[in-house]
């Protein structure tokens, strides 16, 4: 199961309620790989047109 959208909570309290935690838990506003990098790369002005 993926905790993804879940806040507030240590990675003990995930695993008690039976969530696999196989990254530690970052703290808000931390940057998110989960297809990102190019929505934030055509928001810089790099010269490059997408």
């Amino acid at each position: 199961m993926d905790y993804f959208g879940l806040s507030g909570h240590t990675n003990d309290e995930l695993k008690k309620m039976g969530y696999i935690v196989w990254m530690p838990v970052q703290e808000k506003g931390s940057w998110l790989g989960e297809g990102d990098d190019p929505t934030f790369m055509n928001m810089l002005d790099n010269g490059l047109r997408a």
